[in-house]
């Protein structure tokens, strides 16, 4: 699936000296994922997790540490959804992935790259 973002200099700079709006499609990477991917289930939890996202893009602090059971999409969204995001809003920035395996690491790169 190949997503559409404008990701010119202007637009660049357009979003530092007017950041998204708080409600828009990139306020939060869960509201990215929610208008990119129409499967993407917006939960709870996982709305808490884009909008710390936002507030660690924002500079409200510079460290986070998400903790959540296996298997609810933490990964989805704080990897492979907060990475796309974070490229958006800062086009020139570079983005690691890591992980405890290379095969989950590898396959988190792959799907983060547009």
């Amino acid at each position: 699936m190949m997503f559409e973002v404008d990701v010119s200099p202007w637009s660049a700079t357009a979003d530092r000296l007017d950041p998204p709006a708080p409600g828009s499609e990139r306020a939060t990477p869960t509201a990215l994922a929610a208008h990119c991917d129409p499967t993407y289930v917006m939960r709870e939890h996982l709305r808490v997790i884009g909008e710390e996202m936002a507030a660690l893009e924002r500079g409200d602090f510079d460290r986070l540490m998400i903790n959540t059971p296996p298997q609810v999409g933490k990964s989805v969204t704080a990897v492979e959804w907060s990475a796309f995001w974070w490229l958006v809003l800062h086009p020139k920035a570079r983005v690691v992935i890591g992980s405890y395996g290379d095969d989950l690491a590898m396959n988190r790169d792959r799907k983060s790259v547009v």
